[in-house]
């Protein structure tokens, strides 16, 4: 097996996309900071490819696993037995849930006898308490809310969305299926600790209000008048309204004059039907140029960039924009256990091996 073959295998294991356009990489490596990465995977809920049974002239059975042609395919064994799901959130954040259940048993010696017979000591089986989780009240589901089937799956998120949803967040239909879950953009927020960050693409703010709590000024920048206001409002829930400076404007246009220490990009991704795509290419964002066009013009500003990016991002097009010598950092997101997403960093913020 050549190392080539060998570094898609590895992509595919840990549940990432890899398709070169053009063959371009000769040579590669893997080094595993983790071991059993196998193991570890069966405890997340990546999705599992769809595989097909067929039967030679003399009934001997072989499997095909089907998918793009030239793909190296993810054995069975690295991933959680389940199919693939065109949600990225469980539509249970109202429901009152439990942990699993754990007993904790006898040990071996408690429970094994001695040569004497003498009579065993035992002790009672412990049960772990159940911890159950807070239960928000239920807010009346909007008019509008109702009336739109796509929505509703995201009401029942909204409190992932947004922890403080129920002071008065404001979304309009875009910004539901959108928004950086809040634990997730906090993460990304905590990484990016700077004293000016650029938001290039901010839409309701979800990314920026986070922004807000770890670097000293945030510059959030969307085209559409709208999203600003949303922005503004729920920047205004948060406390944090006075540490964003909102432009309405195109960034590709604005780039040219602008200076931080880090750029955060988090463009649209054509709305939900970006998972009916085995992979998605940075081709498909729809800014004039593509999602490399966006990058190029972060570059021009600075170097240490975040890309947040759909979780079947083909990292091939990561690779190439970076260039010979260069580095990038691609990250899982996962909430619940569930992959939704997948965040890029670049320049200084690239963590070291």
């Amino acid at each position: 097996q050549s190392s080539i073959d060998k570094m898609k295998g590895a992509f595919n294991l840990m549940g990432f996309r890899f398709n070169e356009d053009r063959p371009r990489i000769r040579k590669a490596n893997v080094i595993y900071r983790k071991r059993n990465i196998r193991h570890h995977n069966r405890m997340l809920k990546l999705p599992r490819q769809n595989r097909r049974i067929i039967f030679d002239d003399d009934g001997n059975p072989s499997v095909i696993n089907r998918g793009i042609a030239g793909e190296v395919k993810l054995p069975e064994e690295a991933v959680e037995n389940r199919q693939l799901e065109p949600d990225d959130f469980s539509e249970k954040d109202d429901d009152t849930t439990t942990d699993e259940e754990d007993e904790n048993f006898l040990s071996a010696e408690e429970n094994g006898g001695n040569a004497s017979g003498a009579e065993k000591k035992e002790r009672p089986l412990k049960r772990r308490k159940r911890k159950l989780r807070k239960r928000k009240p239920n807010a009346a589901m909007p008019e509008e809310i109702r009336q739109n089937e796509k929505l509703k799956k995201w009401w029942y998120q909204r409190y992932r969305l947004f922890s403080k949803f129920d002071e008065g967040i404001l979304l309009d239909e875009e910004s539901w299926y959108s928004v950086t879950p809040e634990k997730v953009s906090k993460y990304i927020a905590e990484r990016c600790q700077c004293d000016l960050i650029v938001d290039a693409c901010c839409g309701a703010g979800g990314n920026s209000i986070q922004f807000a709590f770890t670097c000293e000024r945030v510059i959030s920048i969307d085209i559409d008048p709208v999203k600003i206001e949303l922005a503004k409002h729920n920047a205004r829930v948060y406390g944090v309204e006075d540490r964003i400076e909102f432009v309405v404007g195109d960034f590709l246009q604005l780039a040219p004059t602008l200076q931080a220490d880090v750029v955060f990009l988090s463009p649209p991704w054509g709305g939900p039907s970006y998972m009916t795509n085995h992979t998605f290419s940075l081709d498909s964002i729809p800014v004039p140029g593509g999602g490399e066009a966006l990058y190029n013009a972060a570059m021009g500003i600075t170097p240490n960039i975040v890309y947040y990016l759909p979780k079947n991002i083909n990292t091939d097009q990561l690779v190439r924009m970076v260039g010979p010598g260069g580095a990038v950092e691609v990250e899982q997101n996962f909430l619940d256990k569930k992959l939704i997403a997948v965040t890029a960093y670049f320049g200084e913020l690239v963590e070291s091996i």
